[in-house]
Formats: structure tokens, C-alpha cells, sequence
């Protein structure tokens, strides 16, 4: 009867946490819904929810350390927000986030002036900031069975100042059978023992209430009172079971698509970029990148840093090997015979280092004469004399715009 946790963590410095997933409403929806449709609650539909509510409470009180120590775990917050009912009867207490462990604080009260739970659903002690305990549990669990089956709050006024008012004044809540005709006995004495403005009169233990109210449950069962939960549950709140049904099956059906759409978005940059560049170096014979299986937009990402870098490496190699391998003074280089410059830089296409341009339909108004012997070699605006030139084209390598005079040997960087 307590909400399971599954799991629970810290993910790029988002604190998460897994729960079990629980189909049904909370006890504060279900009595919206039976004040709007003017239905009330049947009794032993209401003493069986409690019931239930009461030893989940109870398990929690209960808990120990690992060495057996038992930590005085209080909820501080039982409320009808609080309980939640499936649609197959099912009774389960979630938000511990205001539970305390008794026996693991320094200070067995509230600091002054700060007040853990709601207002509406606070035990007297504390509303004074005195210690609390497992009783202070049991005193919240009565105002949610009163609210269930009289359809009325015990100490509820016009504002929270004036109902914590009427939880600390040491006058007794009304009792039940006078509000609703036909209550039963049984059920107005357990209630009014756990409002009992004094822990001390109220029930010890969470197990102690528990069995008066199975008790009183069976007494109605066997007179004839609906305590079908599941059932009660379904026909007050069947609607809103196949609403969210209905919006779960929506939701995770978006999420697939913009999962799919995504990771399609994803693997589609490499070849997108590649277009692009291969564009921007013209004929320079760089082919397109075909789109690869991607998971998310990180991989392309990688995958283009690895090409620039694979290119700088390689140019690099280029100019030690060029360096390495230049004439020594006693051999004489090839010398181009004749070398006319262009007469307009701007009209002159830039061309890749190491890269042999193809032919192209409208070439550059430049008078190349080819050396005489010696391998070939790109013509390049220079009137310097060039050494060997790769026959294997660096496709990854950006061209630029080269001035008159630059030597491509070495790297301006």
C-alpha cells in the first residue's frame, strides 16, 4: 500500500526518480467527482480505502535501519491529494517529501515559524511546532475518513488561520452521526478516537486503527454495504480512465515521431555539409558524403571534426616531405621556361594545393608555358620555381586565394 520507488539518481545534473506507475485517481479527485454527480461514498467503500491507507502508513512507520534501529518515520502530509485508489480497488500512499525520521533528527521539532504539510490536514502538535510521531499520522488519517464519509471537512473555515484555530482548540469535532443520518456506531467511534486532540487518546499504532476499521468494514459487508472499491471507482471515474488511456497512446506515439524525425535530421548533416563545401571549392573533385546511420547529431559532429583533422595531419606530412625532398645545390631544378601572371588576380580561380584543376569550359586568360622536363606541376600564380607536386589530390584541404609571389611550401600559419 505504499507507491514503490524503482529507481532514483542523478543524470546531467537533473536529479530524477523512477516510481511505479499506478492507474487510478486520487481520493481528493474521487470526492470532486462524487460532490459534482451529488453520489456519496458508501461506507464501506470509504473504511476499506483507509483501511488500506492505515497499513501502508503503518509499513512506513515501521522502518528500520540496517542495523534494526526503528527510524519513527512520520508522512506529516496524509491528505486526500495523497491517497490514490486504482481502478481494480487498489490503495497506495505517495509523498514522502515532507516525511520525517524522528530518530535521525537532531531536533525532534519543526524549526519555528516553518510548517510542513497542509494546513486542512495538520495534527495539533503540529500546528504548536511540538513533537510529532507516528500518532500524528493517525490524527490526519481521521480528518480524510471523516471528509470521506460525511462529505465534510472536520475543522475547515474561511481562511487557514481560522482553521488551524479550530485544530488546536481542545473542543471535539462534531460527531458524524450528526451530520449524516444512518451513520454507524462502530465507524463514529473509531473516527472520533483518531481525532482525539491529545495524542494520548487517539490509537497507539496505525495497526491498532487498522483492525477497527476492518472490523467495522466486515460488520457492513455482512449487512449488505457495497465495498466493491475497484468497482465504485470505475463507475464515479470510468471516463477519465479511458481519457488518459487515450492521451498516454497520443503521447507516445508524438514522442516516437520526433524521435524517428530526429535521429533522420541527425544523419542527414554529414552529406548536407559535404554538398556545401563541395560547392564552395567548385570542380575541386570532392565528392558528397552518403548520409550513415546516426543516433543523434553528436555523430556527424565527430565524424567532420575527424575529416579536418585527418586533413591538417596530411598537410603537414606534405610540407616535411616537400621540405625533406628539395634539390641540394649541386642538382639543378627544373625551370619553367615561361610563366606569364595573370593580369588580374580577381579573375584567376583559386586552386587547392596539391590538387590538379580539370578542364573547365571558360579558362583564365593565363599564358602557361609547361617546363620543358620534370614532373608535372600545377600552374600556380608564382614566379618562383616549384619543387615535385603530389599526383594524389587532398580533397579535405580548403583552397584560398593565392597572391603573386607565395611559396605554397611552406605554411603560413
Amino acid at each position: 500500500n505504499v507507491c514503490e520507488i524503482f529507481d532514483l539518481g542523478e543524470e546531467h545534473h537533473v536529479l530524477y526518480i523512477v516510481m511505479e506507475w499506478i492507474d487510478g485517481e486520487s481520493l481528493s479527485t474521487l470526492l470532486s467527482a462524487c460532490r459534482k454527480r451529488e453520489r456519496k461514498i458508501p461506507f464501506a467503500v470509504a473504511t476499506r480505502m483507509v483501511l488500506e491507507a492505515a497499513r501502508g502508513l503503518h509499513a512506513a512507520h515501521e522502518l528500520r535501519s540496517e542495523t534494526g534501529e526503528l527510524l519513527g518515520l512520520v508522512h506529516r502530509d496524509v491528505s486526500p491529494q495523497n491517497v490514490l485508489v486504482t481502478y481494480d480497488g487498489q490503495v497506495k500512499i505517495v509523498d514522502f517529501g515532507v516525511a520525517k525520521a524522528v530518530a535521525r533528527s537532531e531536533h525532534q521539532t519543526t524549526k519555528t515559524g516553518h510548517v510542513k504539510g497542509k494546513v486542512q490536514y495538520m495534527a495539533p502538535e503540529q500546528a504548536f511546532c511540538d513533537a510529532i510521531d507516528r500518532r500524528t499520522d493517525i490524527f490526519t488519517l481521521g480528518i480524510v475518513l471523516y471528509q470521506l464519509t460525511t462529505g465534510t471537512h472536520p475543522f475547515r473555515a474561511e481562511n487557514d488561520l481560522a482553521t488551524l484555530a479550530r485544530i488546536t482548540s481542545p473542543d471535539s469535532v462534531p460527531a458524524p452521526e450528526t451530520l449524516v443520518k444512518g451513520y454507524p456506531r462502530l465507524l463514529s467511534a473509531a473516527v472520533l478516537r483518531a481525532l482525539a486532540k491529545d495524542p494520548g487518546d487517539r490509537y497507539a499504532t496505525m495497526a491498532d486503527f487498522a483492525k477497527d476499521l476492518e472490523a467495522v468494514a466486515n460488520k457492513l459487508s455482512a449487512l449488505g454495504e457495497e465495498r466493491n472499491v475497484g468497482g465504485f471507482v470505475r463507475e464515479v471515474l470510468g471516463d477519465r480512465a479511458a481519457e488518459r488511456a487515450t492521451a498516454i497512446k497520443d503521447a507516445l506515439r508524438d514522442a516516437d515521431d520526433r524521435v524517428s524525425t530526429g535521429a533522420t535530421k541527425a544523419a542527414e548533416i554529414p552529406s548536407i555539409a559535404a554538398s556545401q563545401e563541395g560547392a564552395e571549392h567548385g570542380a575541386s573533385g570532392i565528392q558528397s558524403i552518403a548520409p550513415v546511420a546516426s543516433t543523434g547529431p553528436s555523430r556527424g559532429v565527430l565524424a567532420a571534426a575527424g575529416i579536418v583533422a585527418l586533413a591538417g595531419l596530411g598537410a603537414l606530412a606534405f610540407f616535411l616531405q616537400d621540405g625533406a625532398e628539395r634539390p641540394s645545390a649541386t642538382a639543378a631544378p627544373a625551370t619553367p621556361s615561361t610563366l606569364t601572371t595573370p593580369t588580374s588576380v580577381a579573375t584567376a580561380p583559386a586552386v587547392p594545393l596539391g590538387v590538379v584543376p580539370p578542364a573547365a569550359s571558360a579558362a583564365p586568360s593565363a599564358s602557361v608555358t609547361t617546363p620543358a622536363a620534370g614532373p608535372p606541376s600545377t600552374a600556380i600564380p608564382s614566379t618562383k620555381p616549384r619543387g615535385p607536386v603530389p599526383t594524389k589530390p587532398t580533397a579535405t584541404t580548403k583552397p584560398t586565394a593565392a597572391a603573386p609571389g607565395t611559396d605554397f611550401r611552406k605554411p603560413d600559419f
